[in-house]
């Protein structure tokens, strides 16, 4: 749908007026990457359930960096990386994980059902070497990936890792039951998100919506199962390559980079949670050194 019958319908109805062009441009380089790359479809199949999955991919080199989505986002929060000049010789693939985005839910929708729909679209792809960058619950699903196949670098985005990274959303989502979540919890939570003047929010109140309310509780019942079990913490410390960005001042991490003293972190600035949707630029000029350092 173009930017012109969006608007007629109503989509960014609500938005500021200020936040218009900026909302705006971050959804047209959405659509321009999808539209000069193109969405893959391929089947996988998970615990006996068939799906069809939509991938945005681009084949440029020997090495792939395949990009993980957070709760209630999806494969373009990443349209961004398609554009930039840094990573022009790498191969790229942002994909949508089950209920999110275009991809249909699983009946049980889990860190480890994800990981397992993640491997499947990276041994698609067949490629020699393989980075991972895999955002908030993404950095969950991707530590699990890691566990199963040689990643070339391991580039965690505020991904989960320990209890503290559930605290603002996915812990309040779990302690709803599932009929007060998925009656009401799910909607509530989009029109917060759609009120709200920050760039970063308004992507996620445009992604959120395309979510499956069963999904989005299920999937955040196994993040804070996994990132209360310290699992996490401990599989990210033992890659060898690998790297921790966030978003703007330390404070913002203050909880958990005490933790990772042999790790290299790198801020992004004038960013929050979302540094790939509020400076991409910076962000993808820290993940292109990150994985060429490599």
């Amino acid at each position: 749908m173009t930017l012109m019958a969006l608007c007629a319908a109503g989509v960014f109805m609500g938005t500021p007026p200020g936040m218009l062009p900026r909302v705006l441009s971050s959804f047209a380089a959405e659509q321009a990457a999808v539209s000069m790359f193109g969405e893959c479809l391929g089947n996988t199949f998970v615990e006996k359930q068939e799906l069809q999955l939509a991938t945005m991919s681009r084949k440029s080199g020997e090495h792939l960096i395949v990009f993980m989505h957070g709760i209630g986002c999806a494969k373009e929060c990443y349209a961004d990386a398609f554009q930039a000049a840094e990573l022009a010789d790498f191969s790229l693939c942002a994909l949508d994980f089950p209920g999110h985005g275009q991809a249909p839910s699983l009946r049980e929708n889990t860190v480890e059902a994800y990981a397992e729909v993640a491997l499947d679209r990276i041994e698609a792809v067949g490629a020699k070497r393989v980075s991972l960058v895999a955002h908030s619950m993404g950095g969950a699903v991707g530590l699990l990936v890691a566990q199963r196949m040689d990643v070339a670098c391991f580039v965690s985005v505020e991904g989960n890792l320990v209890a503290e990274d559930c605290a603002l959303v996915s812990a309040k989502t779990a302690r709803m039951s599932f009929d007060m979540f998925t009656t009401k919890g799910f909607y509530r939570f989009s029109e917060r998100l759609r009120q709200s003047e920050r760039k970063d929010v308004q992507a996620w109140a445009r992604w959120y919506p395309q979510c499956d309310p069963v999904a989005i509780h299920q999937i955040s019942r196994s993040l804070v199962d996994w990132s209360d079990g310290g699992q996490l913490l401990e599989y990210f410390l033992n890659i060898k390559n690998r790297a921790y960005v966030y978003g703007g001042a330390e404070e913002r991490v203050d909880y958990l980079l005490p933790l990772l003293k042999h790790t290299k972190t790198y801020s992004v600035p004038d960013s929050g949670h979302f540094a790939m949707v509020d400076n991409p630029a910076g962000f993808y000029e820290i993940v292109a050194g990150i994985v060429t350092e490599e």
